[in-house]
């Protein structure tokens, strides 16, 4: 009866102090995790164009490309401009002044393309860890031809910081 006793009470404790949560935090849970988040839920997507979608936007016919008018002293030689096609499809873009970046009607979410790392970040036993990733938006939802101009859209690089809590491990932060 006594090394009954004994038992339930060395199990008891082992549970106590980190049963049924696990210490590591693995690649795809990370992922998980950060798929989860607010962040990365459907948002208005502000998408920065790389010169190559520039480039087939305006054989698109989804904007021109036009001299930056005289009285605008700062930003970039040439402007886009959208066209009557373009404004049915995009919201607009942003204001040219460092980079184009355009502005869908639609809300898109963000997904975890591949996690590339996670460490300790010199504290192996703190239960912190920092996971590396790279991320993209989700243009499946898109118009064939907004997809087929954004089919070669630059992967992102984001870090964040995940805790381990009583219930298992969570964002620290939420900044991709």
């Amino acid at each position: 009866m006594v090394k009954a006793y004994i038992a339930l009470i060395i199990v008891a404790f082992a549970c106590s102090t980190g049963c049924g949560r696990s210490r590591s935090l693995s690649r795809d849970k990370a992922a998980e995790l950060i798929n989860q988040s607010p962040q990365f839920k459907p948002s208005p997507a502000k998408i920065p164009l790389t010169e190559d979608e520039v480039n087939r936007g305006v054989k698109a016919a989804f904007w021109t490309i036009r001299p930056t008018p005289s009285y605008i002293m700062f930003g970039p030689d040439k402007l886009l401009y959208m066209t009557e096609q373009g404004n049915r499809l995009f919201a607009g873009f942003e204001p040219q002044v460092q980079g184009r970046i355009l502005d869908l009607r639609e809300k898109l979410p963000l997904y975890v393309v591949e996690v590339t790392g996670v460490t300790d970040n010199g504290t192996p036993d703190v239960g912190q860890r920092v996971v590396e990733f790279t991320y993209n938006y989700r243009f499946d939802s898109l118009p064939p031809e907004v997809q087929d101009l954004l089919k070669d859209h630059p992967i992102s690089r984001g870090k964040l910081a995940f805790r381990l809590y009583d219930d298992g491990w969570r964002l620290a932060t939420e900044n991709p």
